[in-house]
């Protein structure tokens, strides 16, 4: 819940900046960007999250 805080917050001030609503290709990709500056902090980049989860040896 907290990270779609995040996500609604940064949406709005965007919008003021540009002064028009986010496309929703920019909506997910704001989503995709707080989620993995979340997973960084942690220590566990969100790109060897995903890979990992796709390889099988």
């Amino acid at each position: 819940m907290k990270l779609a805080k995040k996500v609604e917050e940064m949406e709005k001030m965007l919008e003021q900046q540009l002064g028009r609503k986010l496309t929703q290709k920019e909506v997910e990709f704001l989503k995709w960007l707080v989620h993995s500056a979340k997973y960084r902090e942690e220590g566990f980049p969100s790109f060897f999250q995903s890979e990992n989860k796709k390889r099988s040896f």
